[in-house]
């Protein structure tokens, strides 16, 4: 009866350390948060994405000084934990999708402009550091997802606009020539 009581309490705490250490639980010392230097301009509904070069680019948003629609481009380098100001968005907006498209360019794609809820496609070139407008999308709408596809295409999915606030649609961005 001891030796079996031994055994299950041995299984049971094999059990345990599997079910939090096992695939997808695998505790590792970078398994935290840290914190970083802080991004200069105070924003919410953001678009971010990373760069064919590794660095971020967090664009527009709402909120500075004034709380409104934001201009402000900001590149960070997780290398050097160092922010920079980059060209301005040339559209102000909120609750856009952003993107690294297989051409290195970064898409900011549709949003809350102060026309309305848009569907302006614009791209940014780090290399450069200069603002490209692109061929609009068919729907215009705000907080969608955009991902870019091993087919070179640019992809919008969901989101909402004054018409529909919630969007089923998908729309492929073969009209962004990338």
């Amino acid at each position: 009866m001891r030796r079996s009581l031994f055994v299950f309490l041995i299984m049971a705490a094999t059990l345990q350390l599997a079910a939090t250490t096992g695939p997808g639980h695998e505790a590792h010392e970078s398994d935290s948060w840290i914190a970083r230097a802080s991004i200069p301009t105070q924003r919410s509904f953001t678009g971010a994405a990373m760069g064919a070069n590794g660095r971020l680019y967090v664009v527009g948003g709402y909120g500075g000084p004034y709380g409104s629609r934001l201009y402000q481009v900001e590149e960070y380098d997780p290398l050097t934990d160092t922010w920079f100001a980059r060209a301005d968005l040339p559209t102000p907006r909120y609750d856009l999708g952003l993107v690294t498209g297989r051409d290195g360019l970064v898409y900011a794609i549709g949003g809350n402009t102060m026309g309305g809820i848009g569907w302006t496609v614009q791209a940014y070139d780090p290399e450069s550091d200069a603002w490209q407008w692109r061929t609009h999308m068919p729907t215009s709408r705000e907080g969608l997802c955009v991902a870019s596809a091993g087919n070179g295409k640019i992809y919008a999915f969901g989101g909402g606009n004054a018409v529909h606030p919630y969007l089923a649609t998908v729309e492929d961005g073969a009209a962004v020539h990338i």
